[in-house]
């Protein structure tokens, strides 16, 4: 899955491991990267709205850039998953259906809902019982709830519906990072140094690489790999492998192969303070199509002695 090629790994030649604290003459320093990041459950799932009608889109459109459905909808969530509103975020993206030639189709619009629930360590819930109080709850019911909280919006009359609560997956993030399971990029699409550094090859936990992160000003997100012997903490910087921002070259999400992956995108990392992120000029592309160009070539040739 990776090059062979590595960056230069940070030195922690002065500490008792990747991450580990210093103790000299018996005082105990902080540690690279500030104290080990604290590993959570977390519960993310995703909550369709439905739009219909000849207003559809634009209402779909404006709904999911309303800071008053934001609120609304993180708080119809919170009382239906019994977790402070403060444990959830949300993103909301609209999507409209076309209608397709000639056939009359009734026009349609969703706004999808991708949250994500920190679990209180303390609240004696788990990411899954969190997620079967979702389930429970009745599209018709959540659907009421929201329309409510938005009475006095000008969302008031819109029609819109909740159809489904899926229950939503439980996962492991880290506290200062927003990780995504199974999904990462390909090194082979980037430049190593440049966008990319392998910084251990030895086993580490999500959490050491996390402080590995927090202690490179150039991380702005990090993959750890369970299972690796090559890559087991790699940093990504200068804009590259930007899942957030809408599949980055290379990109993958595969929940059986990649099932021990999980890239984290650092929470202080920003769309304005994410590097600028030049891609690879591959010449292989240039090959190929010279290969093509002869391929087609020698056919026609061929045909030619044929006739």
């Amino acid at each position: 899955r990776r090059p062979s090629q590595a960056s230069t790994s940070v030195d922690y030649s002065t500490t008792t491991g990747t991450g580990a604290t210093t103790t000299t003459g018996g005082n105990t320093t902080t540690p690279q990267g500030g104290p080990l990041p604290v590993q959570v459950q977390e519960a993310k799932g995703s909550v369709d709205v439905g739009f219909t009608g000849a207003s559809a889109c634009p209402n779909a459109q404006a709904f999911a850039l309303s800071a008053d459905v934001m609120t609304a909808f993180i708080r119809t969530l919170a009382n239906a998953a019994g977790v402070p509103e403060s444990s959830i975020k949300n993103i909301m993206s609209a999507i409209c259906s076309r209608r397709l030639g000639t056939q009359r189709k009734l026009a349609g619009a969703t706004v999808k809902n991708d949250y994500t629930i920190t679990i209180d360590p303390n609240s004696g819930k788990t990411a899954d019982s969190v997620g079967d109080l979702i389930a429970s709850k009745p599209p018709a019911a959540f659907t009421s709830e929201l329309k409510t909280k938005l009475a006095n919006t000008s969302f008031a009359n819109v029609t819109m519906e909740v159809t489904d609560l899926p229950k939503p997956v439980a996962t492991t993030g880290l506290t200062g990072y927003t990780c995504l399971k199974a999904e990462a990029c390909w090194f082979g699409k980037y430049l190593a140094d440049t966008h990319f550094k392998i910084n251990d090859k030895t086993a580490v936990t999500l959490a050491q690489c996390g402080q590995s992160c927090n202690a490179d000003t150039h991380c702005e997100a990090f993959e750890h790999n369970a299972q690796s012997t090559k890559s087991t903490c790699s940093f990504w910087k200068n804009g590259a492998c930007n899942i957030p921002g809408g599949n980055p070259p290379g990109y993958v999400k595969d929940t059986t192969l990649h099932a021990d992956v999980t890239t984290c995108e650092r929470d202080s990392v920003t769309k304005e303070t994410r590097g600028a992120f030049n891609p690879v000029t591959s010449k292989s592309g240039r090959r190929s199509i010279v290969g093509v160009l002869l391929a087609l070539m020698w056919a026609f040739f061929m045909s030619a002695m044929t006739v």
